[in-house]
């Protein structure tokens, strides 16, 4: 019985591989055609034969039906090439392996005689189909006449027939001729070449050889020479911003060590596009070629092979299904396939693992909104394209070298040819871009309103994003025409669980930390009823593209870009729910700033760096306690942060609520005092004076009597402050010292110190500089034992302007270099604008004008976009001393240095002022000392 089905097995074979023969691939069809002889096949002896077979000419539709009926003697001929008298035996193993294949050996000691022998075999070469090739130690006999041996000429001969290489494993030396033979075989990529030991591992080297290549090489189904594929789509426009990344993609899919590549990112972000890209630039690399799948109609996993296999024109058989008749047709390619399209289908991806265990030469470059999580995957992530910070003040070069900027003016020229970065549109331009952050889609989209709208229509109405980005181009996938159905595809492909995530997750503004995460979903029930597995769906919806993690100045983060969050909140905001979460969100919030209050007076940077990062959600849960008129929430939040937002000059956009919330008569006494103490605070920094008067004599008569030593001091400190700026050193005296008593009778280490800043700038006013330095030197002693980085920055500022106006330059600079320091590490931004003008200033002391006008010229510029902290009398002593300094020297190199210094970013200007002083100001022609309009600012 096992002899039958061993029988069965072989005739299986034999049945398969004839089955191939009658459907014979384009390349046997134009082998035939090529034949000139009739059907016996009867030899001309001496024709002349080329060394290469020469193009066919094309087979009229009869020529070529006629070519496919054939007569048994049709068979492939298979051409072997061997020295005969040294590889008998395994000539004799070779010609029996190919019968067994019910194929034709074509072998020279089976021809007729009366011919000359390089006619003979020159002949049989050029009416067989396949070349094989079996070399062991000789080269061969070369004739009189002849350069190369028969061997050799037989070879070169071979032109584009499959080429099946064998070299048997020798003891001895090769000949040195057969040796470079064999190394121009190597070298040929059209050559199968492969190592056997004996006749027997030959023949079933060979018949394995030629059995894979009939039926992958010569069945049409499977697309000969790949003339059935599908062609790679054709690129459209330019490929913009996205250099780094094509880089980095052609590096990996030409590494043979790397099998899997996907482009990852959310919808509308250009991952299609990239891998076009890379197809179209990998197709000459590639012997095989490049195949480009778009798995856009495909929803169901089970059908990937077969829209893989319809785009390579491989089809199953009876005998084969469609999975083996792709790994069959792939297995020996070195080529790469391009999956485009497939989040849908991810569940697939072990289908893509099996391809590559089956084909080690084929390279497949997916695109996907989520990962496969294959182990050969290698992942590049695709983001929005780059745009500036809202308080950039790019040049128009630059705007014009934005890659955002490029990609809308590209397609918006398709409706408005003559549209240009202008130095008036370039604003326009760049807030555009940076509303629709970057995203490719979106700004195609807008682009294409601009036939009916203006730059500046369009800018105002994208206040609602997903309404007005809609109409995209026809030619594109359906989903992708608006960018609410472009965000819906990739939310529908999602969990129940994991969109129910996304949705809470939405109501966080400009990212979010798992803690905040874990306590908004402890606050709000979850729909199930069920504790969520809260890392398992974050991971979902990054791998889905719809969150981003990131490692940020304060750790571990997630975020969603704004046109996502949108698309979520809508989607909250119809489930009912999206109240519920807000409130959940503000108290969360609220909070976080309660734990960060005695953080912030201490001047603790690691929590000014959190709210920092936590600035746009502790905004809107600010918001929530305002508009739901939550005055308790309200007044904690302005008792919480008062500070911080005098230190980021926010009084302007915190004040006008709190001024309307005072207003009201029905808030708790404790929440008032908290709003007016912080309402004065902020009425100080936009230098009204009278408001802040008003405020702090209301709570200082409020006040009286009480036993809140904290917030006395703080109402004490504020009125020192008004002093300060109206010059009465009196009253800062007095005030300045009641806060520090009452602070140090409570541990309120912010006002103790800040009360010694005060009293240092009491000296300044009245140029007691001793004094000065005296009470800013206890600040900084005090400061050093509590920790308070803000304080300290202060203390070091007024005691660099001390010791700079009592002539003692290099003690000055070490401290407001300290001083810029600790501004910068409490990422106090109008802190370290106020430092670099302190230095300009204390350059111009110095005489070093070209220092002093870059600094000057850096002080402005940064000034515009961050603001600038400004104290009295610190204030009226540095600007006054550089308006002096600045007319008494030539006004063509002040103005040059002054210019270089505008163009300074904040960084790259405090990168300047901490490097050593310059040495130019001589070849610039400047003066080199202090000018006599500055001695008035020393004590006499």
């Amino acid at each position: 019985m096992e002899g039958v089905f061993a029988l069965l097995g072989v005739a299986g074979v034999a049945v398969a591989i004839l089955a191939n023969l009658t459907s014979v691939a384009g390349f046997l069809d134009d082998r035939l055609l090529r034949r000139r002889r009739d059907a016996g096949g009867t030899i001309v002896p001496g024709e002349p034969t080329p060394a290469t077979v020469p193009a066919p000419a094309k087979a009229s539709p009869a020529t070529s039906a006629r070519a496919t009926i054939r007569t048994p003697d049709q068979r492939v001929r298979v051409f072997v090439s061997s020295t005969l008298h040294e590889l008998a035996a395994e000539r004799a193993r070779v010609r029996a392996a190919i019968e067994e294949l019910r194929l034709t050996p074509v072998m020279f000691e089976m021809g007729a005689r009366p011919h000359a022998p390089r006619d003979l075999y020159r002949a049989y070469l050029e009416q067989s189909d396949v070349f094989v090739g079996i070399y062991a130690e000789r080269y061969g006999w070369v004739a009189p006449g002849e350069s190369v041996s028969g061997l050799e000429d037989e070879y070169l001969r071979s032109g584009d027939r499959p080429k099946l290489v064998y070299v048997k494993r020798v003891a001895g030396a090769r000949e040195a001729a057969l040796e470079a033979l064999l190394e121009r075989v190597r070298s040929d990529d059209q050559a199968s070449y492969r190592a056997f030991g004996d006749a027997d591992e030959l023949a079933e080297l060979l018949a394995d050889d030629l059995a894979t290549l009939l039926s992958e090489r010569f069945d049409r189904g499977a697309g000969w020479a790949n003339s059935a594929m599908a062609p790679i789509p054709a690129v459209w426009g330019p490929l913009i911003g996205r250099e780094e990344e094509l880089a980095r993609a052609l590096a990996l899919v030409d590494d043979p060590a790397v099998r899997l590549v996907t482009l990852l990112g959310p919808g509308g972000i250009g991952k299609s596009r990239l891998a076009l890209e890379v197809a179209d630039r990998a197709r000459a690399r590639r012997p095989d070629g490049v195949a480009f799948v778009s798995l856009q109609g495909v929803a169901d996993p089970a059908f990937v092979n077969d829209a893989v296999a319809a785009a390579l024109g491989v089809r199953a058989s009876p005998e084969r299904d469609v999975g083996a008749a792709l790994a069959a047709f792939l297995a020996e390619r070195d080529m790469l396939l391009v999956l485009d399209d497939f989040e849908q289908v991810v569940d697939a991806a072990p289908r893509v693992a099996s391809l590559l265990e089956r084909a080690p030469r084929l390279t497949i470059l997916v695109t996907s909104r989520a990962l496969l999580r294959l182990s050969a995957e290698r992942t590049i992530v695709l983001a929005p394209l780059p745009t500036p910070s809202a308080h950039d003040a790019p040049t128009l070069a630059q705007v014009r070298a934005n890659p955002a900027v490029q990609l809308f003016v590209w397609r918006a020229r398709a409706v408005r040819p003559d549209l240009e970065p202008t130095e008036e549109n370039a604003r326009v331009l760049l807030d555009i871009v940076c509303r629709l952050e970057g995203w490719p889609l979106a700004i195609l989209i807008a682009a294409s309103r601009i036939g009916h709208l203006s730059l500046e229509g369009l800018r105002d109405r994208l206040s609602r994003r997903l309404d007005l980005l809609i109409g995209g181009a026809r030619d594109m996938p359906q989903r992708q025409q608006t960018l609410r159905a472009t965000i819906d595809w990739s939310v529908d492909l999602l969990a129940p669980d994991a969109r129910a995530l996304l949705e809470r997750c939405s109501v966080f503004v400009d990212g979010f930390t798992l803690d905040a995460l874990e306590r908004l979903v402890s606050a709000h029930p979850w729909p199930s009823g069920t504790t969520p597995d809260l890392v398992g769906g974050l991971g979902a919806l990054i791998d889905s593209s719809l969150v981003a993690r990131t490692d940020g100045p304060t750790g571990e983060r997630y975020a969603m870009l704004g046109l996502v969050r949108e698309a979520a909140l809508e989607r909250l905001e119809a489930s009912g729910e999206r109240s519920a979460l807000e409130t959940s969100h503000a108290r969360t919030y609220l909070d976080l700033c309660r734990a960060a209050t005695p953080m912030v007076f201490a001047g603790r940077p690691d929590w000014y760096l959190v709210l920092s990062v936590e600035q746009e959600n502790v905004r809107r849960a600010v918001r929530h306690a305002v508009e739901t008129q939550d005055a308790a929430a309200a007044a904690a939040f302005a008792s919480s942060l008062w500070l911080f937002w005098w230190m980021r000059l926010q009084a302007g956009e915190h004040l006008p609520w709190m001024t309307d919330m005072l207003a009201r008569t029905d808030i708790d006494p404790s929440s008032r005092i908290d709003l007016e103490i912080a309402a004065a605070a902020l009425h100080l920094q936009l230098g009204d004076m009278t408001g802040s008067r008003r405020l702090l004599a209301r709570l200082e008569e409020g006040l009286r009597g009480s036993l809140d030593p904290r917030r006395l001091a703080t109402v004490e400190i504020g009125q020192a402050l008004v002093a300060s700026f109206t010059g009465d050193v009196a009253a800062i005296e007095r005030h300045a010292l009641r806060a520090r008593a009452l602070a140090a009778s409570c541990a309120f280490g912010w006002a103790e110190t800040f009360a010694c800043v005060l009293m240092a700038r009491a000296g300044l006013a009245t140029r007691s500089l001793a004094e000065g330095a005296r009470w800013a030197e206890e600040g900084i002693s005090l400061t050093t034992r509590q920790g308070d980085r803000q304080s300290e920055a202060w203390s070091r500022h007024v005691l660099g302007i001390v010791l700079a106006l009592d002539g003692r330059s290099g003690e000055a600079r070490d401290e407001l270099l300290a001083a810029l320091g600790l501004f910068g590490t409490l990422a106090i931004r109008p802190g370290e604008v106020m430092m670099l003008r302190t230095l300009a200033f204390l350059a111009a002391l110095g005489g070093d004008a070209e220092r002093a006008a870059r600094l000057a010229g850096a002080t402005a510029s940064a000034a515009s976009r961050h603001g600038v902290l400004g104290l009295e009398p610190e204030l009226s002593i540095t600007t006054q001393g550089l308006e002096r300094f600045a007319v008494t020297v030539p006004e063509t190199g002040w103005r040059e240095a002054f210019d270089e210094g505008r163009a300074m970013p904040l960084d790259v200007a405090v990168r300047y002022a901490l490097a050593p002083s310059a040495t130019r100001a001589e070849a610039a022609g400047l003066p080199v000392r202090a000018p006599g309009a500055l001695r008035s600012l020393r004590p006499s």
